[in-house]
């Protein structure tokens, strides 16, 4: 049973994220606050751990004991976190009703530990207690994993555990991914900008979210108007700036449709949540089930029990495969927004 108590509604919420690298943060986890306004998260509370899940059990071990989990000691993540970057003052548990990690199944790596692996899911299984973890198989990138949209044959998409080391299911990825580039497109924008423009961080990441947000050429020509007239360029290179905007922009299918880029993209993660919630019941029952609904199949989701499975799955050093799934964007589902807006309820 999925443990995790609704995130809405608390008085005094804050919840903190540590994510295993910038790719998470920068690319998906900004844009997800962006088409999901109701998400009360703070980007200021992402953290990247900057390694993968074996440092931070390394990490637990040498500060708790090796008996650590044997012992059910409390972990205290916010601490940890302060500690390896030097936060100042330290980040206190008691701040947070919330806690997530998101790190990947990293088979691929050397200290790569099924046993090791296992306690850690079964140990951050709460999101209000020390902290949910959603483990991404075999990497974050599979939430890219998708050779069209929709794509019915993602709910029974493996890699085999030969596919390594882990760039190797990245070019993979990219070279098969029909959603990645438009996905990162709030990103690649940012990017954009900042090698043209001496502007704050702040004032061109919500340049580009406005420019995002506008639905038709007219509004983003008004967009692409009041944004670089913040600018100090000269005339040429303002044009120049005009010039790039559009030409990333204008030829999206979603100004086509005359909706926003976020209005689009909510429905592709909506999709995308859904599908991994599938089958992640479908690995954990080792059947698929067309009796219950996407959220009752979340509810039931037991996440060391999809681990357990997946374990088995990549034994097999040579024959063994990975079932790709994307935890992390499905804890959507503790949100009550989500449900309200989901089609199958």
């Amino acid at each position: 049973m999925n443990n995790a108590i609704k995130i809405d509604g608390m008085p005094r919420n804050q919840t903190l994220i540590i994510v295993e690298g910038k790719l998470e943060k920068n690319n998906i986890l900004k844009s997800l606050f962006r088409c999901f306004p109701e998400i009360p998260i703070r980007i200021e509370n992402v953290h990247v751990y900057e390694s993968d899940i074996y440092d931070l059990y390394h990490a637990i071990e040498e500060e708790y004991g090796a008996l650590w989990f044997e012992e059910n000691m409390e972990v205290d993540i916010p601490y940890l976190v302060s500690k390896r970057f030097g936060i100042v003052p330290s980040l206190e548990k008691r701040n947070f009703t919330n806690i997530i990690l998101m790190f990947d199944y990293e088979h691929h790596d050397n200290f790569y530990s099924d046993e090791k692996i296992m306690k850690m899911q079964k140990h951050f299984s709460s999101v209000e207690d020390e902290g949910l973890l959603y483990i991404n198989y075999p990497m974050i990138e599979s939430l890219y994993h998708y050779k069209s949209f929709p794509d019915n044959e993602y709910l029974s998409r493996s890699i085999p555990v030969t596919c390594k080391p882990g760039s190797a299911y990245k070019n993979e990825v990219q070279e098969e991914s029909c959603i990645l580039e438009y996905m990162n497109l709030y990103s690649k924008l940012v990017d954009m900008l900042k090698a043209k423009i001496n502007l704050s961080d702040q004032i061109i990441e919500e340049g580009a979210s406005a420019l995002l947000s506008a639905g038709t050429d007219e509004g983003l020509e008004k967009e692409i108007e009041k944004f670089t007239n913040q600018t100090h360029l000269s005339e040429k290179n303002k044009n120049n700036l005009k010039f790039s905007i559009r030409n990333l922009l204008s030829r999206q299918k979603y100004i086509e449709q005359g909706i926003s880029y976020w209005e689009d993209i909510r429905t592709y993660i909506g999709q995308i949540v859904q599908d991994n919630i599938i089958k992640a019941d479908s690995i954990q029952k080792g059947t698929e089930d067309n009796e219950t609904t996407v959220k009752e199949k979340y509810c039931a989701i037991d996440w060391a029990s999809v681990l357990e499975k997946q374990n088995k799955l990549s034994t097999d050093s040579v024959n063994g495969i990975i079932m790709v799934l994307c935890t992390c964007i499905t804890f959507l589902g503790e949100y009550k927004f989500y449900w309200k807006i989901s089609s199958d309820r």
